[in-house]
């Protein structure tokens, strides 16, 4: 098969926190998604790494980049790689909306770790998973929330001191 028949796709890592960019995950997140896209036979174009932006939202610096890479370039790009879901959204609305406009641009999403593609039951679990991911992300949020209510309500400062302040 020649180039101009190779599938292409762009990679796109991303951590949430400093800690995590310190750690292994963004390379371990990459390394994965260019081995699946080399078992696929995909051509790798470009690669996004978000470092430290939440997926709580999509509007993310290199998040932006890769679907604007997906949408405007003139080389058409077959497929948005993904590690988990989870890095690409954490929001149910917001997957669904950029997952449209990746569509609309002929790329198609795909996750190392997750069982998605174009058929019937490949839609539905990616919408499950984009779902479960969301669901994840109010969990945490409660907790900590509940945390730190509790803490409050014992008498200890859960905030960062106002300026002039110090907390022992």
């Amino acid at each position: 098969m020649n180039q101009t028949q190779q599938k292409t796709c762009i990679i796109y890592c991303r951590v949430s926190s400093k800690e995590q960019i310190e750690g292994t995950s963004l390379e371990t997140q990459e390394r994965q998604c260019r081995k699946y896209a080399s078992n696929q036979g995909w051509i790798i174009v470009e690669i996004f790494i978000e470092k430290g932006e939440s997926a709580k939202t999509a509007d993310r610096t290199e998040f932006a980049k890769a679907i604007s890479y997906c949408t405007t370039k003139k080389a058409r790009v077959d497929h948005f790689i993904v590690y988990k879901l989870d890095r690409f959204s954490r929001k149910a609305e917001d997957h669904l909306m950029v997952r449209a406009v990746l569509s609309k641009a002929g790329t198609e999403l795909r996750s190392v770790t997750e069982p998605i593609n174009e058929s019937a039951t490949g839609r539905l679990m990616e919408t499950v998973i984009a779902g479960f991911a969301e669901f994840d992300n109010n969990v945490r949020t409660e907790r900590t929330k509940n945390g730190m209510q509790q803490r409050a309500s014992e008498g200890f400062w859960v905030w960062p001191c106002p300026i002039g302040y110090y907390k022992p």
